[in-house]
Protein backbone atom coordinates (compact mmCIF):
# COMPACT_ATOMS: atom_id res chain seq x y z
CA UNK A 1 0.00 0.00 0.00
CA UNK A 2 1.39 3.38 -0.98
CA UNK A 3 1.83 6.19 1.50
CA UNK A 4 -0.49 9.03 0.42
CA UNK A 5 1.89 11.57 1.98
CA UNK A 6 4.86 10.53 -0.08
CA UNK A 7 5.34 12.03 -3.50
CA UNK A 8 7.61 9.89 -5.70
CA UNK A 9 8.84 12.43 -8.17
CA UNK A 10 12.61 11.96 -8.14
CA UNK A 11 13.09 13.42 -11.60
CA UNK A 12 11.58 16.82 -10.85
CA UNK A 13 13.53 19.04 -8.37
CA UNK A 14 10.32 20.89 -7.53
CA UNK A 15 8.64 17.55 -6.90
CA UNK A 16 11.42 16.58 -4.49
CA UNK A 17 10.92 19.78 -2.53
CA UNK A 18 7.20 19.10 -2.39
CA UNK A 19 7.85 15.56 -1.19
CA UNK A 20 10.14 16.84 1.56
CA UNK A 21 7.52 19.40 2.58
CA UNK A 22 4.88 16.67 2.71
CA UNK A 23 7.13 14.55 4.94
CA UNK A 24 7.54 17.43 7.40
CA UNK A 25 3.85 18.39 7.53
CA UNK A 26 2.24 14.97 7.62
CA UNK A 27 0.81 13.91 10.97
CA UNK A 28 3.15 11.84 13.10
CA UNK A 29 1.98 8.45 14.21
CA UNK A 30 1.46 8.48 17.97
CA UNK A 31 1.05 5.79 20.53
CA UNK A 32 -2.62 5.97 21.61
CA UNK A 33 -1.58 5.37 25.23
CA UNK A 34 1.02 8.12 25.41
CA UNK A 35 0.35 11.49 27.02
CA UNK A 36 1.10 14.64 25.13
CA UNK A 37 0.35 17.94 26.84
CA UNK A 38 -1.87 20.25 24.85
CA UNK A 39 -1.47 24.00 25.06
CA UNK A 40 -4.81 25.37 26.16
CA UNK A 41 -4.52 28.84 24.72
CA UNK A 42 -2.70 30.17 21.67
CA UNK A 43 -2.05 33.43 23.54
CA UNK A 44 1.02 33.26 25.79
CA UNK A 45 0.37 34.37 29.36
CA UNK A 46 2.69 36.87 30.97
CA UNK A 47 3.08 37.10 34.71
CA UNK A 48 0.04 34.98 35.56
CA UNK A 49 -2.47 37.43 34.10
CA UNK A 50 -4.97 36.38 31.45
CA UNK A 51 -5.48 38.94 28.69
CA UNK A 52 -8.97 40.34 28.29
CA UNK A 53 -10.72 39.25 25.14
CA UNK A 54 -13.08 41.92 23.89
CA UNK A 55 -14.98 39.73 21.45
CA UNK A 56 -16.34 37.37 24.14
CA UNK A 57 -19.29 38.75 26.14
CA UNK A 58 -18.99 38.29 29.91
CA UNK A 59 -20.89 35.37 31.38
CA UNK A 60 -23.68 36.74 33.57
CA UNK A 61 -24.66 34.81 36.65
CA UNK A 62 -28.09 34.72 38.26
CA UNK A 63 -28.67 37.23 41.00
CA UNK A 64 -28.17 35.52 44.36
CA UNK A 65 -30.66 37.90 45.98
CA UNK A 66 -33.20 37.10 43.25
CA UNK A 67 -32.80 33.37 43.83
CA UNK A 68 -33.19 33.94 47.59
CA UNK A 69 -36.36 35.99 46.96
CA UNK A 70 -37.87 33.30 44.76
CA UNK A 71 -37.02 30.50 47.23
CA UNK A 72 -38.38 32.57 50.11
CA UNK A 73 -41.67 32.95 48.24
CA UNK A 74 -41.89 29.18 47.76
CA UNK A 75 -41.10 28.40 51.39
CA UNK A 76 -43.54 31.01 52.69
CA UNK A 77 -46.30 29.81 50.35
CA UNK A 78 -45.92 26.19 51.49
CA UNK A 79 -45.75 27.29 55.14
CA UNK A 80 -48.86 29.47 54.79
CA UNK A 81 -50.88 26.67 53.20
CA UNK A 82 -49.77 24.20 55.90
CA UNK A 83 -50.65 26.68 58.66
CA UNK A 84 -54.02 27.40 57.05
CA UNK A 85 -54.81 23.68 56.97
CA UNK A 86 -53.75 23.37 60.61
CA UNK A 87 -55.91 26.36 61.60
CA UNK A 88 -58.99 25.01 59.81
CA UNK A 89 -58.42 21.57 61.35
CA UNK A 90 -58.24 23.07 64.85
CA UNK A 91 -61.41 25.08 64.28
CA UNK A 92 -63.23 22.06 62.86
CA UNK A 93 -62.48 20.13 66.06
CA UNK A 94 -64.29 22.80 68.10
CA UNK A 95 -67.15 23.88 65.87
CA UNK A 96 -69.99 21.62 64.71
CA UNK A 97 -70.66 22.90 61.21
CA UNK A 98 -73.86 20.87 60.82
CA UNK A 99 -75.65 23.23 63.24
CA UNK A 100 -75.65 26.84 61.94
CA UNK A 101 -76.47 28.25 65.39
CA UNK A 102 -73.44 26.46 66.98
CA UNK A 103 -70.98 28.90 65.40
CA UNK A 104 -72.48 31.82 67.32
CA UNK A 105 -72.78 30.08 70.70
CA UNK A 106 -70.94 31.24 73.83
CA UNK A 107 -69.61 27.72 74.42
CA UNK A 108 -67.77 27.65 71.06
CA UNK A 109 -66.35 31.13 71.70
CA UNK A 110 -65.07 30.02 75.10
CA UNK A 111 -63.49 26.86 73.66
CA UNK A 112 -61.72 28.86 70.94
CA UNK A 113 -60.36 31.27 73.55
CA UNK A 114 -59.04 28.32 75.55
CA UNK A 115 -56.98 27.03 72.59
CA UNK A 116 -53.54 28.68 72.67
CA UNK A 117 -52.44 26.70 69.60
CA UNK A 118 -54.79 28.81 67.46
CA UNK A 119 -52.96 31.94 68.60
CA UNK A 120 -49.62 30.32 67.77
CA UNK A 121 -50.86 29.32 64.32
CA UNK A 122 -52.12 32.85 63.63
CA UNK A 123 -48.81 34.32 64.84
CA UNK A 124 -46.91 32.00 62.49
CA UNK A 125 -49.19 33.03 59.62
CA UNK A 126 -48.20 36.63 60.29
CA UNK A 127 -44.59 35.42 60.17
CA UNK A 128 -45.14 34.19 56.63
CA UNK A 129 -46.32 37.70 55.75
CA UNK A 130 -43.04 39.07 57.16
CA UNK A 131 -41.12 36.46 55.13
CA UNK A 132 -42.90 37.59 51.96
CA UNK A 133 -42.05 41.21 52.79
CA UNK A 134 -38.37 40.26 53.13
CA UNK A 135 -38.62 38.33 49.85
CA UNK A 136 -40.08 41.40 48.14
CA UNK A 137 -37.18 43.57 49.31
CA UNK A 138 -34.62 40.96 48.21
CA UNK A 139 -36.32 40.71 44.82
CA UNK A 140 -36.27 44.47 44.29
CA UNK A 141 -32.59 44.67 45.24
CA UNK A 142 -31.88 41.72 42.92
CA UNK A 143 -33.61 43.54 40.06
CA UNK A 144 -31.31 46.55 40.30
CA UNK A 145 -28.04 44.57 40.42
CA UNK A 146 -25.85 45.18 37.39
CA UNK A 147 -24.47 42.45 35.15
CA UNK A 148 -26.67 39.76 36.68
CA UNK A 149 -29.53 37.76 35.21
CA UNK A 150 -32.79 39.07 36.59
CA UNK A 151 -35.18 36.16 35.98
CA UNK A 152 -35.44 34.97 39.57
CA UNK A 153 -35.36 38.51 40.94
CA UNK A 154 -38.36 39.50 38.80
CA UNK A 155 -40.24 36.29 39.64
CA UNK A 156 -39.57 36.71 43.35
CA UNK A 157 -40.61 40.37 43.28
CA UNK A 158 -43.84 39.65 41.40
CA UNK A 159 -44.90 36.62 43.46
CA UNK A 160 -44.03 38.15 46.84
CA UNK A 161 -45.71 41.40 45.77
CA UNK A 162 -48.87 39.54 44.79
CA UNK A 163 -49.01 37.77 48.16
CA UNK A 164 -48.48 41.03 50.07
CA UNK A 165 -51.06 42.80 47.92
CA UNK A 166 -53.59 40.00 48.45
CA UNK A 167 -53.07 39.98 52.22
CA UNK A 168 -53.30 43.79 52.36
CA UNK A 169 -56.55 43.65 50.38
CA UNK A 170 -57.97 41.02 52.76
CA UNK A 171 -56.97 43.18 55.74
CA UNK A 172 -58.70 46.24 54.26
CA UNK A 173 -61.85 44.22 53.47
CA UNK A 174 -61.83 42.90 57.04
CA UNK A 175 -61.58 46.42 58.44
CA UNK A 176 -64.44 47.60 56.24
CA UNK A 177 -66.64 44.65 57.24
CA UNK A 178 -65.80 45.08 60.92
CA UNK A 179 -66.71 48.78 60.84
CA UNK A 180 -70.00 47.99 59.11
CA UNK A 181 -71.18 45.75 61.99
Amino acid sequence: MDNPWKNDSSQDPQGQENAQENERTRPQEQDPFSFTPVQSSPIPHAGGFTPVQDDVPPVRKHSGLGIASFILFGVMAVAFVALLVAFITQLASVIDFSDPDAVQSEEVTQRIQDMPELAVILFLMLGTFAGNLIGLVLGIVGCVQRERKKVFAVLGTVFNGLVIGFLALMFIIGLILASAV
